[in-house]
């Protein structure tokens, strides 16, 4: 694509995908850390759960999940196979296919608002950060050095 020529460009996927028994709605936004064919790229998703995190102790209200989202493909998996650091968000959806599980009826798909604005207020949370992200998990490594550091002592 003539949009994206440059590997390190930060690409989200923004999608709808089956509700699961793990990440049900109504219970926040998800952070998909995969999907039926990989795993998206986890130093990127670390970032959106950091700032994740960050927005929940600063709003108490906002919810969020963290899951892999096994039902399909998504794009994420093709950018992240060609080397971009891509992730995805998505929001559970009832009803996918238009198909009532447990009636083997038709309806229509279903998303909860409460998921959705949890899911705009990440956005703008991402808006406001995401000029801060560094490839190579920088956040984790910090922690884990300091963690070592204090610890070290009871090695051996």
């Amino acid at each position: 694509s003539a949009l994206l020529r440059k590997t390190d460009d930060l690409l989200l996927a923004i999608e709808c995908s089956a509700e699961q028994p793990h990440a049900p709605q109504h219970a926040g936004v998800i952070l998909r850390v995969g999907d039926r064919t990989s795993i998206f790229n986890s130093s990127l998703t670390a970032f959106l759960h950091d700032t994740a995190q960050t927005l929940q102790k600063s709003s108490p209200n906002f919810k969020f999940q963290r899951a892999l989202m096994p039902g399909g493909t998504c794009e994420s998996t093709v950018y992240d196979a060609f080397g971009y650091h891509a992730a995805a968000v998505c929001l559970p959806l009832g009803n996918y296919h238009n198909m009532h599980r447990p009636t083997q009826t038709l309806a229509p798909e279903t998303i909860s608002l409460s998921d959705y604005h949890h899911m705009v207020e990440l956005f703008l949370a991402l808006a406001h950060s995401a000029h801060t992200y560094t490839p190579g998990h920088r956040p984790l490594k910090t922690r884990l050095t300091a963690r070592y550091a204090a610890q070290k002592h009871l090695l051996w």
